[in-house]
């Protein structure tokens, strides 16, 4: 999802895509130089620390002190050797009013591996619709992103070759399982939604995040990223100054809450309630 780079929409629409973004953890990334990144990467081996239970989360979204936008992300494992995130979102309240996105991303997870097989997401803006799919494979992904307004390209599928490489999902199930112990630096290719990045996840501090009456032990988390061209050459991404991501520091490793600072301000996602963890 291009939701950083269509800055003719004007800024609401950007807003709005940042939300989206921030939900799926579009916020990683790598400083590494451009000749030797690849080196960089760690190994793509899940950590010993167990999958998440199955569980219904709620979150709010906002910009600076707004209320923006609603969303509940869906944590299943509807088959042997398979886990599912489903993830709704929509806007609300005035930023409604200005935009209007009822968007849904749905991600089918390989457990052991934490490898994906396939996305599937679906935008709604008032005048227009985007639905893209992502299949993955040992090669890498197959990508076809189509537009209900019509243009040069619409629907067509492209390749990008590469492998080890994650989606959002499954990158956030891999992060979840390693030692995450302050000072640890790890870094992955992943695969969002439209295009590759090279990301790099630091975990900054052991610290207690207040969220909805309840405060949490949590971990901090500085994500940065890089995009990746067809050459596997590495390219600067500007749009996003800054962002960090807090996971609970418990049994469950829950996604807390996340911030970034883009052109428009300051946007975040936060949790509001969890529900029906199944032992």
């Amino acid at each position: 999802m291009d939701s950083l780079n269509r800055s003719r929409e004007g800024p609401h629409c950007s807003l709005v895509k940042t939300f989206f973004a921030i939900a799926l953890g579009m916020f990683l990334a790598i400083g590494a130089a451009a000749d030797d990144w690849q080196k960089t990467l760690s190994p793509s081996a899940p950590g010993s620390f167990p999958l998440p239970r199955p569980s219904h989360g709620t979150y709010a979204f906002g910009w600076s002190a707004l209320s923006a936008a609603e969303g509940t992300f869906d944590f299943s494992k509807p088959k042997a050797g398979l886990i599912k995130l489903d993830v709704v979102i929509k806007t609300t309240g005035t930023v409604r009013k200005l935009y209007r996105l009822d968007a849904n991303h749905s991600a089918i997870t390989r457990s052991k591996t934490l490898q994906p097989l396939s996305v599937r997401q679906v935008e709604v803006y008032k005048g227009e619709t985007i639905r893209t799919k992502l299949d993955f494979d040992s090669l890498g992904v197959v990508r076809a992103r189509e537009s209900s307004i019509a243009s040069p390209g619409n629907g067509k599928a492209k390749r990008f070759k590469f492998s080890p490489m994650f989606d959002m999902h499954g990158l956030f199930l891999w992060l979840r399982s390693q030692r995450l112990q302050p000072g640890e630096i790890y870094r992955l290719v992943v695969y969002p939604s439209t295009d590759p990045f090279l990301a790099e996840m630091r975990v900054v501090a052991k610290e207690n995040l207040k969220l909805a009456n309840r405060t949490y032990p949590a971990l901090k988390i500085e994500l940065k990223l890089r995009r990746i061209n067809k050459k596997l050459e590495i390219e600067s991404y500007e749009n996003l100054k800054s962002a960090a991501a807090w996971i609970s520091n418990d049994s469950e490793r829950v996604f807390l809450k996340a911030e970034a600072e883009i052109s428009i301000g300051k946007v975040w996602v936060e949790l509001e309630k969890i529900e029906n963890p199944i032992p």
